[in-house]
């Protein structure tokens, strides 16, 4: 990697001084130089961490290694040898090209290198140092304009980093990679994808009632820390944006009508109603005038409520424009809430819901499956 940036620079600099004669900015320097800084931060963890490479994890787990050894293939926080990597870039950079703000240099790598380990955190369901690395960047974006304030806060998220990092390595026993293994995407054959395919899917209805697990339910703790992301990033893109010119204040209105009530509400609705419909069609509402079925109807209560919050958010933000920073917010947060933790949860409704199993849409055809057997 490091002799093919090195070929890159040096075939930009010669074009640059047939061209210009060494004088000016050389942007396409200058972008390479950003680049391999970002690439190398990611290669740093995409390369050397176990739950990246599944027949490096099975290795480790049959031999002997434990977290108080190194790592056989290298380690993945940062060591000297990254300094030297990393500092020539610096020192490229420094005596080169001045047009490169050398502290925002180090924020974007020291970023990429903490994004790669968020991935490692989900995929390890360590979800506190996900959740407050995530507050970190909306951080490190409103310090922007400050670049060594914003590189403080990166150095401060790779200590939060490294400490995820060592406790996923002292963890490595309890390791549960096996849902990665099952995604296609991570097969090591088109056959062995396509096997794992016709293995998970039976068609209409036996992928409804076959004994496993019949949905994950996102958990009450996820639910408000995401709702809280939400509403931090609103507040941090609004004020990296600032007040927009021409902007109207009865635009918030149109804008959480269209682009944060309905959207929430279609997909928290289908995802809930999917293949299971009511137990009775509209017009056996109206002519038995059962028109409310509590049973299954509550599955639409918690569409309706983030609708209504969504809607009094901006009439508010319409009616108060000085205070759009924070009542934008709070209204995104409050969507999230309403979308993630008001019940029932999916696996409670479709274990106890007053529903019928209908083939849904894109499934219509799955219903000759059941003739056949």
């Amino acid at each position: 990697m490091v002799g093919v940036l090195i070929l890159f620079y040096a075939v930009l600099e010669l074009i640059h001084w047939k061209l210009f004669g060494g004088g000016g900015a050389n942007v396409a320097e200058e972008l390479l130089i950003e680049t391999a800084a970002i690439v190398y931060a990611a290669s740093r963890v995409f390369m050397f961490h176990p739950v990246f490479n599944a027949d490096y994890h099975k290795w480790l787990a049959a031999v002997p290694w434990t977290a108080r050894k190194p790592l056989p293939a290298g380690p993945v926080h940062l060591v000297l040898q990254d300094l030297v990597v990393v500092g020539s870039l610096f020192a490229i950079a420094w005596l080169r090209h001045p047009g490169i703000n050398l502290p925002r240099l180090g924020v974007n790598f020291l970023m990429m290198y903490e994004l790669a380990l968020v991935i490692s955190f989900v995929s390890l369901a360590r979800p506190w140092f996900t959740y407050a690395i995530i507050f970190g960047f909306g951080l490190i974006v409103l310090t922007r304009d400050f670049p060594l304030a914003a590189l403080a806060v990166a150095a401060a998220l790779y200590v939060v980093s490294l400490a995820g990092l060592v406790r996923s390595l002292q963890d490595f026993e309890n390791w549960d990679l096996s849902w990665l293994e099952e995604q296609p995407i991570f097969s090591l054959s088109q056959q062995k994808a396509l096997d794992l395919l016709r293995k998970n899917i039976l068609g209409w209805p036996f992928d409804c009632i076959r004994p496993r697990d019949v949905a994950g339910s996102i958990r009450y703790r996820d639910g408000t820390m995401i709702s809280l992301l939400l509403g931090w990033w609103a507040f941090v893109i609004l004020q990296r944006i600032g007040p927009l010119p021409n902007a109207q204040p009865e635009g918030w209105r149109a804008f959480f009508f269209g682009f944060v009530s309905l959207p929430a509400a279609g997909i928290r609705a289908s995802i809930y109603c999917w293949g299971y419909s009511s137990p009775i069609s509209f017009w056996g509402r109206v002519f038995t005038l059962r028109w409310i079925v509590p049973g299954y109807d509550q599955v639409l209560l918690a569409p309706i409520a983030l609708m209504g919050v969504a809607l009094a958010g901006g009439e508010l933000a319409s009616r108060f424009p000085q205070s759009v920073p924070l009542i934008v917010p709070a209204t995104m947060t409050a969507v999230g809430l309403c979308a993630f933790n008001l019940g029932p949860s999916l696996k409670r409704w479709r274990l106890t819901g007053n529903h019928r199993l209908s083939p849904a849409f894109l499934m219509a055809k799955k219903q000759a499956e059941v003739q056949q057997v």
